[in-house]
């Protein structure tokens, strides 16, 4: 058995009470969302404002998949006389528990319920039927405990090297510490963390998807997550400080580290799901999964396509949101397996490999390419005796993608703060242009070491000769309902008109206009707008109120 939980630690079975009781875990996919009782027109219903403001900045629309799984069909799976534990509206998909599998089975003959498959077994009887003793089942890959390779630096402490190695302290000395920016941190668990100073203040919530209204920070939960959080947001100078320290973090756990069934790539996307309710910028998931406990269940290279496993789905649909997701490459570099892991293969996410203080590959650091020939992973950063802290919140050194990922995403998190303007797709293209090897990626290293001051100034630079001299237009709404655009900069050229709802639909479109324009909107309904004006050299955006 092996657990993909992306860091060298050993993790304890831990049984929860109510799932002693159940036997059998089943996923359910469901035909359509009738009876959902939510609309696209009604998105605040089940997105937040952040949310929104987000969708509207980058254009990304409200469509069927926002819309939570159909109540009435949650209503009539109870009836069945099954638990309901947890759901994807991405998906369209359901997570039930039960003692019988043949009442798991036998849901498919609903009308709404397109298909079912097995998605967790109760792990004693699991280990019994392999012959397996429930003791033992330790899961680990290796100790955590490293040789610290890292030199003492007046501010970043012990962590100055996995820092400065891609300029990072450059990044931050120009203002840019990931203030503004929020992160979801999805993992095993988070052992104290709410009580380290350094780390507490950063905080600001925390969501347990294995246990309903389970601690993410109790005594008998996972300390993983404390050290993947610890590397972005830890704050004490001179002791240690992490990539993003003034980013604002939700703790997420998906993980059961009792055991390994796909049930936790469920647990993942709701995870995902809550974080893109919740307008979070960027989803750092250090774990992975190719090899269940329930053998059948296991993926094959061939299925290392970024579009088979749930969870890659999964992800997938993350990025479309908008999010930057950053996960871990996975430790199975010098291991049968090799190569990434999922979600590591989903397309346009930032799956991140690990180096040693020397920028040499760790040999334990997952390789590419997918099962379609994509390079994975995209980049490279210092996971080889990474500075973490501890429970206690004493500096530790840990090794595995798990702390690549996170050193990276912090880091891109400032970089997204300095550039705010750019998409989760372009940030990960700029990531990869101004990476050590971008002109020749391979499948063991990517693109690379970013240089994310470089990739600051030169488009930052860009950014601001396209502004030079360029006047912002005047645009308003009359009483009358016509949209008025005046003071046009030259440099627009014959530009195009895009008006779009707070959902990101584009209501009304002109395109080919030589100067300034009146133009009659006046069958909109009253409400926000986003009026887009695109320009042969020059776009502008702002909001509008009918």
């Amino acid at each position: 058995m092996k657990k993909i939980l992306l860091g060298f630690i050993f993790l304890f079975a831990a049984f929860h009470a109510s799932d002693s009781q159940e036997v059998y875990k089943f996923r359910l996919l469901l035909t359509d969302k009738n009876g959902s009782g939510y609309s696209v027109g009604r998105p605040d219903e089940f997105l937040s404002d952040k949310a929104l403001a987000g969708r509207l900045k980058y254009g990304i629309p409200i469509d069927e998949s926002d819309l939570p799984v159909s109540e009435a069909y949650l209503s009539e799976l109870r009836q069945q006389g099954v638990r309901i534990v947890c759901s994807s509206k991405w998906m369209n998909s359901v997570v039930i528990a039960c003692s019988d599998s043949l009442a798991g089975i036998g849901l498919k003959n609903l009308p709404f319920v397109d298909s079912v498959k097995v998605v967790w077994k109760n792990k004693a009887a699991t280990l019994k039927s392999l012959n397996i003793d429930p003791t033992s089942a330790v899961k680990s890959e290796m100790n955590a405990t490293s040789v610290n390779f890292t030199e003492d630096d007046d501010y970043y402490g012990k962590a100055a090297t996995q820092i400065k190695m891609h300029n990072g302290d450059l990044l931050h000395n120009a203002g840019y510490k990931g203030s503004g920016m929020t992160i979801a941190v999805i993992d095993a668990g988070f052992r104290k963390a709410n009580t380290i100073d350094g780390l507490k203040n950063s905080i600001v919530g925390e969501k347990d998807f294995v246990v309903p209204d389970g601690d993410v920070y109790a005594a008998d939960i996972s300390d993983h997550g404390i050290k993947v959080l610890s590397t972005m947001a830890a704050n004490i100078p001179n002791t240690m400080v992490g990539t993003a320290p003034e980013a604002s973090y939700w703790l997420l756990r998906s993980e059961d580290v009792s055991s390994e069934f796909p049930v936790e790539e469920d647990y993942w996307a709701a995870a995902a799901e809550f974080a893109d309710s919740i307008g979070v910028n960027i989803i750092n998931s250090s774990l992975g999964y190719t090899t269940f406990d329930y053998p059948t269940a296991s993926y094959t290279k061939d299925q290392l396509d970024g579009k088979t496993a749930f969870i890659s789905q999964a992800a997938n649909y993350a990025a479309r949101k908008g999010i930057l997701v950053c996960n871990s490459a996975g430790n199975s570099g010098s291991a049968g397996w090799r190569l990434v892991n999922c979600p590591g293969d989903a397309e346009n996410i930032l799956t991140v490999g690990s180096v040693t203080k020397d920028s040499i590959k760790a040999a334990s650091s997952s390789v590419g390419p997918t099962a379609d020939g994509r390079i994975k992973p995209e980049v490279v950063a210092m996971g080889a005796s990474a500075c973490v802290l501890d429970e206690s919140g004493n500096v530790a050194f840990s090794s595995g993608t798990s702390f690549a990922s996170p050193i990276m995403a912090g880091l891109a998190a400032c970089l997204w703060q300095a550039l705010p303007e750019l998409s989760n797709t372009e940030l990960i293209d700029l990531l990869e242009k101004y990476a050590s090897q971008s002109d020749m990626p391979d499948y063991d290293y990517g693109y690379g070491i970013p240089d994310v001051f470089k990739a600051y100034l030169e488009q930052g630079s860009q950014i601001k000769i396209s502004q030079k001299n360029i006047n912002k237009p005047t645009i308003f709404m009359t009483s009358s309902g016509m949209l008025c655009i005046r003071n046009l900069s030259s440099a627009f050229g014959n530009y195009s008109v895009i008006i779009y709802n707070t959902c990101g639909n584009a209501l009304y479109r002109r395109t080919s206009i030589a100067e300034n324009g009146t133009f009659d909107v006046s069958s909109l309904q009253k409400g926000v707008y986003l009026v887009a004006i695109q320009g042969k050299d020059e776009s502008y955006t702002c909001k509008v109120v009918k």
